[in-house]
């Protein structure tokens, strides 16, 4: 454990810090969180609740220049720490103040990443039966009038008598999108609907990674193969744990 010296004419300063903290917030610990992102080169998005307080004495001073020492000895310990060959180059750092025990915790934690593969096939009758999300039970969806031979066919036909699609989604953290690709809009909505049902928070999950996600969907003519309508949802999903 590291020892940091208190200056002689703070201690009783500290102490009267230690004590108002004590009564206001009920011996809880004060916070600083940062994320770290490797390629961003540092740390960023800095929170506190130290920041509320409205702390204006010397106290101030002296705890800022302890976090700002803090955070410069750990951003070379997470550029060093994020560079592994299943990192994905980001990670946390917190640091907990007590006004207890007169102590600052630092902890970090670093994020890494697995490959898994999931495959689902459904026909477009299963799929135009799967429930809808939660956080969606009123608006429209493509996937539940799948079991329409004339909405396929109008499918078909606005892609100029395609019936095989394949999307591609690259994404990270909560941004991504399917890339481009040579189908309509319908079928690319009809893809992140997928997404949606298969992948559920691919959009704002920030422990979650979709690297790559690959979907296969085939629309065969409604009025010559009326049984063989079928969808194929294949995702390989990299997960941050």
């Amino acid at each position: 454990m590291k020892e940091i010296e208190v200056p002689k004419e703070l201690k009783k300063e500290l102490q009267r810090f230690n004590l108002y903290c004590r009564a206001t917030i009920d011996d809880k610990e004060i916070n600083w969180e940062y994320y770290y992102n490797k390629e961003d080169e540092g740390l960023y998005d800095s929170w506190s609740d130290f920041s509320k307080m409205d702390e204006t004495s010397s106290i101030k001073n002296f705890f800022d220049s302890i976090i700002e020492d803090i955070e410069k000895e750990f951003e070379d310990i997470l550029n060093e720490e994020t560079d592994c060959d299943n990192c994905n180059g980001r990670a946390t750092l917190s640091i907990d103040y007590s006004p207890v025990t007169s102590t600052f915790e630092v902890s970090t934690q670093i994020f890494t990443q697995d490959s898994h593969y999931y495959e689902y096939s459904k026909t477009f009758e299963e799929l135009s039966k799967e429930p809808r999300q939660w956080y969606n039970q009123n608006g429209f969806r493509l996937y539940e009038k799948l079991n329409d031979d004339d909405f396929i066919q109008s499918l078909i036909n606005e892609n100029d008598g395609e019936t095989h699609f394949e999307m591609n989604f690259d994404g990270y953290g909560d941004s991504g999108s399917i890339e481009d690709g040579n189908y309509s809009s319908n079928i690319e909505n009809l893809g992140y609907e997928m997404l949606d049902l298969f992948a559920s928070g691919f959009e704002n999950n920030e422990l979650v990674s979709y690297l790559f996600q690959c979907f296969h969907v085939y629309l065969e003519p409604c009025l010559i193969h009326p049984s063989k309508h079928y969808s194929d949802f294949i995702s390989e999903i990299d997960s941050t744990h």
